[in-house]
């Protein structure tokens, strides 16, 4: 079976034991390559009794997928809106707002280097782990399968998505993390919802994240589009310009002025009719993220 070598400590355990113990329950016998062997990515599951591999298998496919929660993302999911020049212009207009409106500007933690790049505005359905060239191919293999699928091929009504008002994560305005704008579908249809949990279920072999959107029972992703985080603060200190005391690069925010003058601003309207697949941290020449997948429809 194909493992990632990301993953063959975990499925080994402290001094073995994890392995062992599987051997033992199942009784199976596995070997898990050493490093630079041309099999690298591939565990062999030797036993008498075909369920007692399928078994073993099913183990270590446990295993695997706790284990990818604990990687940190490589790649995600995405619908861009910021490549809609009108929503980027109007998401552009915002942020020239906030810059240059002295009591927004001013408060805790914000500056230029917490926007989202305006070309980069996007709609994250799936974070996932990719831990080789095979998953890789996994995601394109998902992508072929998605573009045939009856969901995407039969829809003969453009779906369009309102982006419009903002709202932050956690409970404290006065100590933000992620400034979000909001987005619903136009229509009453119910068709973008099917499609984006079709697309969630559809990445889970994959995913490093798990139902993050459990308490709707419609979604199983929040749909959301960041607009300011504090994690994309520039790397090191900054000096505030309003009282000229340093902060560290992970502070948080205060939106509160933000959100009471701009709480209701509109970004505008987009077709939802491109799927990407994105590289964390990684871009093209028009500085948007470098894709590895994408699903026109």
């Amino acid at each position: 079976m194909h493992v990632s070598n990301t993953f063959f400590r975990f499925i080994i355990g402290k001094r073995g034991q994890t392995k062992m113990n599987i051997e033992s329950e199942t009784r199976t016998h596995f070997k898990i390559p050493r490093e630079g062997d041309n099999q690298s990515n591939f565990i062999h599951i030797i036993g008498r009794e075909k369920s007692a591999i399928a078994l073993a298998k099913k183990r270590i496919e446990q295993l695997v997928k706790t284990s990818r929660l604990k990687q940190n993302i490589t790649h995600f999911v995405s619908i861009p809106i910021g490549l809609d020049q009108n929503v980027r212009e109007r998401y552009e207009q915002f942020k020239s707002y906030i810059l240059s409106d002295v009591k927004c500007s001013t408060s805790k933690g914000i500056d230029e280097s917490v926007f989202q790049n305006g070309m980069r505005f996007h709609i994250t359905l799936r974070a996932l782990y990719l831990g080789d060239l095979i998953e890789h191919k996994q995601v394109a293999k998902i992508c072929e399968t998605l573009k045939s699928t009856t969901l995407l091929r039969e829809q003969k009504n453009p779906i369009k998505l309102h982006v419009k008002g903002l709202d932050i994560m956690n409970d404290d305005p006065m100590e933000a993390k992620i400034l979000y704008a909001k987005v619903e579908e136009v229509s009453s249809d119910s068709s973008f919802k099917k499609i984006v949990n079709h697309i969630f279920d559809c990445f889970e072999p994959l995913a490093k994240d798990s139902n993050r959107f459990d308490d709707n029972a419609d979604l199983k992703v929040k749909i959301h589009a960041t607009i300011l985080n504090s994690r994309y603060r520039n790397k090191g200190q900054f000096e505030a310009s309003n009282n000229h005391l340093k902060q560290s690069a992970n502070s948080k925010m205060d939106v509160t002025n933000i959100l009471q003058k701009y709480g209701d601003y509109d970004f505008g309207t987009v077709t939802f009719n491109q799927l990407h697949i994105c590289g964390v941290g990684q871009r093209d020449q028009d500085e948007y993220y470098l894709t590895i997948g994408k699903i026109d429809f």
